[in-house]
C-alpha cells in the first residue's frame, strides 16, 4: 500500500466518523422538531426555546398565540417551540 492510499483511507474514515457523530444526530433532531411542530394543537402546554412556559391558545400558519399568564398572550413563531410539557 502506498502512503497516498493510506492517507485516503484515513481521510474517508474521518469523514464517516464525523457523519455518524455530528451530521446524522443533528438531522434526527431536526426531523423530531418538525414532527413536534406539525402535531401542535390548541390547549397544548409547551416550552419555548427561550424557556417560556405557556399554553397554546391559537395556531395560525407560522404563528402561535401562547398564553404565558392569565390574560397575557404573546405571539411566537412555531419554530420557537422547543418541547411539550
Amino acid at each position: 500500500m502506498s502512503p497516498q492510499s493510506v492517507q485516503l483511507i484515513v481521510f474517508l474514515g474521518l469523514i464517516a466518523v464525523m457523519y455518524l457523530l455530528l451530521i446524522r444526530p443533528q438531522q434526527k433532531r431536526i426531523r423530531e422538531h418538525q414532527e413536534l411542530i406539525s402535531q401542535l394543537k390548541k390547549g397544548d402546554k409547551v416550552i419555548t426555546v427561550g424557556g417560556i412556559l405557556g399554553e397554546i391558545k391559537e395556531i395560525k400558519e407560522e404563528i402561535v398565540i401562547l398564553e404565558i399568564a392569565p390574560r397575557l398572550k404573546v405571539k411566537i413563531l412555531k419554530e420557537a417551540i422547543g418541547k411539550r410539557q
